[in-house]
C-alpha cells in the first residue's frame, strides 16, 4: 500500500525484540529522520512502546499492525532495553514520550513545519495551543480540535486535518482509539506524521506536571501511573510470560547457531 511505511536507506536502524520491531534512534539522530519521513511525503506513524504495547504487538490485531507499519517506534520501557541486551541485541534508545515530543516540535519549528492538534476539552485545548505558540513561536499551528467529539463528526475532523495538510497530526485525550484512531482513518488523512501523547496534551495545558528524570532514569515511572490507574498493577501478571518468552527466544538462538556451525 502507498500509505504504508516505505524501506529507507538512511535513518536509524530497526531491531526485532520477540517479533515486535524497535527501533534505534540515538538523540543526534532525531532530526535526520524526522526530516526523511516528512521528505517521503508518506503518512508516517510514530509511536511509543512499553512492555504491555510490545506483548500486544506480538498478536495479530490492529495494534500489531499498527507498530509493524509505523515509520517510527520508540521504547519507553527499560524492560525493553534489557531485553534487547539479553538476546545479544545492540540496545535501542529510550525516551521519555513528552521529551521526545519536544524534540520533534523543535525539529519541526527548525524546518518551519506545522502541526495540528486533535485533542482534550475546548478551553484546556486552546491553553495547550498558546502555551506551544510560547514555547514554539516559530511552529504553525494550522488548526486544532477538541477531543471528546461524536461519531458522527468524525468525518469532519478527518476533513479539517486533510484540508489543514499539517507536517505533525498530535492527538491526544479525547480522541477514540487512540493510537488506533490513525490507522482508522489513513487512508482519508494527508501525508505527514501522526503521534498519539494522552500525557503531552495534559503537560501542555497544565493540567499534569512532567515526571522527575530521575524516576525515568530508574524506570520508576510507572509507580506514578499505577497511583493514576491502579488496575495498570495487574499487568504485573504478564512480567513472569515476558521474561518466559525471553528464555525461549535465547534458547532459539543458541540452538540455531549450534545447527549451522
Amino acid at each position: 500500500m502507498a500509505d504504508q511505511m516505505k524501506p529507507m536507506d538512511h535513518g536509524p536502524r530497526r531491531v526485532d525484540i520477540l517479533g515486535v520491531p524497535v527501533d534505534i534512534l540515538p538523540e543526534e539522530q532525531i532530526e535526520g529522520r524526522i526530516k526523511a519521513l516528512l521528505d517521503g511525503e508518506s503518512k508516517q506513524q510514530i509511536l511509543f512502546l512499553g512492555l504491555w504495547d510490545l506483548l500486544r504487538a506480538r498478536g495479530k490485531g490492529d495494534f500489531a499492525r499498527a507498530v509493524r507499519e509505523a515509520g517510527l517506534v520508540i521504547p519507553t520501557s527499560k524492560s525493553i532495553l534489557s531485553a534487547a541486551a539479553f538476546l545479544k541485541k545492540q540496545a535501542p534508545h529510550r525516551y521519555m514520550p513528552f521529551s521526545f515530543v519536544i524534540k520533534v516540535l523543535g525539529v519541526l519549528e527548525k524546518i518551519h513545519g506545522s502541526v495540528y492538534l486533535v485533542g482534550l476539552k475546548p478551553g484546556d485545548l486552546q491553553l495547550a495551543a498558546s502555551n506551544l505558540r510560547d514555547s514554539f513561536p516559530g511552529l504553525h499551528i494550522l488548526g486544532r480540535y477538541a477531543g471528546y467529539f461524536s461519531p458522527e463528526l468524525e468525518r469532519d475532523v478527518v476533513m479539517a486535518i486533510k484540508k489543514s495538510a499539517p507536517s505533525l497530526l498530535l492527538t491526544g485525550p479525547g480522541v477514540r482509539k487512540g493510537r488506533l484512531w490513525f490507522l482508522k482513518n489513513r487512508a482519508e488523512l494527508p501525508s505527514g506524521l501522526e503521534l498519539w501523547c494522552g500525557e503531552c496534551f495534559k503537560i501542555f495545558c497544565g493540567k499534569r506536571k512532567k515526571a522527575p528524570e530521575k524516576s525515568w532514569d530508574r524506570g520508576t515511572y510507572w509507580l506514578r501511573e499505577t497511583l493514576r490507574h491502579p488496575w495498570t498493577l495487574l499487568r504485573l501478571f504478564y512480567y513472569p510470560y515476558f521474561l518466559l518468552l525471553l528464555l525461549f527466544a535465547r534458547l532459539s538462538q543458541k540452538s540455531g547457531k549450534a545447527q549451522s556451525s
